[in-house]
């Protein structure tokens, strides 16, 4: 069977010539590109981002999904343990004021989020993605170096901390 691909961002659709059928098929892509060179190598494997964005059932989540930072902030000085929010999903949301000491926000998702004002020096942020959100006056953990926040910023890449390798 003959196919041609069309490729449109993440997406590469293969259709079929002699049937006439379609289907879609979400491609990854590598990170190892050629150094000087714009093309990205898609692989096989099955587009899991979708299966890692998740939405918790913990109260201390709720309140933040419902954007009330001051009840959150409340809420987990009460709180003996605090819930691991990462792959969680904050997309969009207002979180100014958000006390996020201790906070475990690995791989989460802050697209589009106003995050002006947090302190995140004492939270973890490793492969969180924070595409067009509000950042003024954020303090980032030491192990994030200033372009990694402004790949994750700019082009919603995963924030990778530098550990001295």
């Amino acid at each position: 069977m003959k196919l041609w691909l069309a490729v449109s961002a993440s997406i590469w659709a293969c259709h079929p010539i002699d049937d006439g059928r379609h289907t879609d098929v979400t491609v990854n892509y590598t990170s190892d590109t050629p150094a000087g060179r714009g093309c990205r190598r898609p692989t096989t494997e099955p587009n899991m981002d979708a299966d890692l964005i998740r939405q918790l059932d913990d109260p201390l989540y709720q309140i933040l999904r419902n954007e009330n930072v001051e009840a959150f902030n409340r809420a987990r000085a009460e709180a003996g343990e605090l819930p691991s929010f990462a792959r969680c999903d904050f997309r969009g949301l207002d979180l100014r004021g958000l006390a996020a000491t201790g906070l475990d926000f690995r791989d989460a998702y802050f697209r589009g989020a106003d995050l002006r004002g947090i302190d995140f020096s004492g939270s973890r942020l490793d492969g969180a993605s924070i595409a067009g959100a509000k950042i003024s006056g954020c303090y980032f953990p030491r192990e994030l170096q200033a372009d990694e926040i402004v790949m994750s910023l700019n082009h919603g890449t995963r924030m990778r901390y530098n550990t001295g390798k």
